[in-house]
């Protein structure tokens, strides 16, 4: 019984230690977008294509053209 109540233990830490960790797919896929993008010139920082991606907050004093690059380039992956 001592081994099962260690390896709950354990198991607890585990989840609460993983809690809220970046999911690396989704991590991975907005690294390539913005990558792709900046070769092809967008000026987008990483921080303003996760935003764009993720919680759909447009980047200010930015071209639309070059948003829209993004998006499309997320939906063409």
């Amino acid at each position: 019984m001592k081994n099962i109540s260690q390896l709950e233990e354990l198991v607890a830490h585990y989840v609460q230690a993983t809690r809220g960790q970046v999911d690396m797919k989704k991590f991975t896929c907005y690294a390539i977008t913005y990558h792709s993008t900046a070769i092809e010139g967008s000026t987008l920082t990483e921080g303003q294509v996760f935003n764009l991606l993720d919680q759909d907050i447009p980047a200010k004093n930015k071209p639309f053209s070059e948003q829209q690059m993004v998006i499309d380039h997320q939906k063409a992956l």
